[in-house]
C-alpha cells in the first residue's frame, strides 16, 4: 500500500485546482492557459485546510505564539504559521481544549485562505506533471 505525503496531496489538488479553473473558464467560453488558471487558484482559499501535520504545527505554533518564529522563513510561510496560530488560539478560547486538540482540528477543518505558495513554486509544482 502506498502512502501519500501531505506535500504530495497538497500538489494533486494544486494540479486539480488548476485543471478545474480551466474547465470552468472553457465552460463560459473563455480559454485559459495553466499559467493564468495558476494565478487566479493560488489567491483563492483552500477548502482542504493547510496540508501540515500536527506534529510539525505544534512547535510552530508555539513559537508563534511567543513571537520567536525563526527567521529564515518566508514572508509567505510566516503568514501561513500567523494565520493557524490565531484560529488555534480562537479554538482553544471558544472550546478550552488542549492545544494539540486545537491544532488538530484547525488542521483538519479549516479552510486556508490561499496556497501558500510562491508563484515559482506552484509553477514547478504544476509543470512537473505536465
Amino acid at each position: 500500500m502506498t502512502y501519500l505525503t501531505l506535500t504530495q496531496i497538497r500538489n494533486a489538488r494544486l494540479r486539480a485546482d488548476v485543471r478545474s479553473e480551466c474547465r470552468r473558464a472553457e465552460q463560459s467560453g473563455r480559454r485559459l492557459s495553466y499559467g493564468q488558471a495558476l494565478r487566479r487558484v493560488l489567491h483563492r482559499p483552500v477548502s482542504q485546510g493547510y496540508f501540515v501535520s500536527v506534529d510539525h504545527a505544534l512547535p510552530m505554533v508555539r513559537r508563534a505564539i511567543s513571537g520567536k518564529l525563526p527567521a529564515w522563513l518566508s514572508p509567505m510561510r510566516r503568514q501561513m504559521w500567523l494565520e493557524i496560530t490565531d484560529k488555534v488560539i480562537a479554538r482553544r478560547h471558544a472550546t478550552g481544549c488542549t492545544a494539540v486538540d486545537a491544532i488538530a482540528h484547525v488542521l483538519q477543518s479549516s479552510t486556508a485562505s490561499r496556497y501558500f505558495l510562491s508563484p515559482a513554486t506552484a509553477q514547478k509544482i504544476l509543470y512537473h506533471e505536465l
